[in-house]
């Protein structure tokens, strides 16, 4: 990026600062040199920048689209693709629904493998889908589980399922083989998925849904941010969410916390009544 964002460059001084430790304890460097972001832009541009969602309309307009894509029909029609490109359209699909309906992160979703899912029952006899995250593929490298929202996304799984040769419960579930390799690698959808929202056509916006209303940039990043959102207005206890999502209450209401409001947040703030 031309100008990196606040974020961006804090992660980059805290990795560059674990490097010149290591120089120092290995005797490369004679004293401690550490650097700040702070140093890199001026003040008003240190606020952190956060993600955008989708709209309610948005989503809707979104998941419409979508399953159009997948199927090839309507605006989306094409005959000239070929049918490894009408199985990615699938892919694409099933990624951005689970995303949305667990909270992974982008990175833990591609390192899915089928194992790692299953169906179980809830205390009211319905189906519901858990999916473990492993340690080695989580950004926080601890293991957990997540409970995905709404049982459409099983049947989705299943569909799916049936149509990819890799459905092996070792397989990786958004996985391909590169020609002359044996083993599977995870597939890299966001292109793919920013294309797709630029061509999704919304209230004449020139490009689509791939920018918000304020013009924020929306990535695959952005299904995440998109699930706790709609969690945190359906009144989801916020630490029963930040376990599920592998993250801290603290990141919770400092990401999300302005999204809180509603019907549910007021019967919330007053079902204590003063005696």
């Amino acid at each position: 990026a031309k100008k990196p964002s606040f974020a961006t460059l804090r992660a980059e001084a805290s990795l560059i600062n674990e490097m010149l430790r290591a120089a120092v304890d290995e005797g490369h460097l004679s004293r401690t040199i550490k650097i700040s972001a702070q140093d890199a832009l001026p003040k008003e541009d240190r606020m952190v920048q956060y993600r955008d969602t989708f709209t309610n309309e948005e989503w809707r307009v979104l998941t419409t689209n979508l399953y159009n894509y997948s199927l090839c029909r309507g605006r989306w029609k094409d005959n000239r693709i070929n049918s490894l490109h009408r199985f990615q359209r699938q892919m694409l699909r099933v990624f951005v629904l689970l995303s949305a309906s667990t909270g992974l992160r982008t990175g833990e979703c591609k390192a899915l493998r089928w194992g790692d899912l299953r169906v179980e029952k809830d205390e009211e006899g319905k189906n519901v889908l858990v999916v473990s995250v492993r340690g080695e593929t989580s950004k926080v490298r601890r293991g957990r589980s997540a409970v995905a929202y709404g049982e459409n996304i099983i049947g989705v799984l299943d569909e799916y399922r049936k149509l990819t040769p890799y459905n092996n419960d070792t397989d990786l579930v958004f996985g391909s083989k590169k020609k002359g390799e044996d083993s599977l690698t995870p597939m890299d959808l966001s292109k793919q998925f920013q294309t797709f929202l630029t061509r999704c056509p919304y209230e004449h916006r020139k490009e689509g849904l791939r920018f918000s209303a304020d013009g924020k940039s929306r990535t695959l990043y952005s299904l995440r941010h998109f699930y706790a959102i709609q969690r945190l207005q359906q009144n989801v206890d916020v630490f029963q969410l930040a376990t599920s999502m592998g993250t801290g209450i603290s990141n919770i209401r400092n990401h999300y916390g302005r999204h809180i409001s509603g019907d549910a947040f007021i019967k919330e703030l007053t079902k204590y009544q003063s005696k």
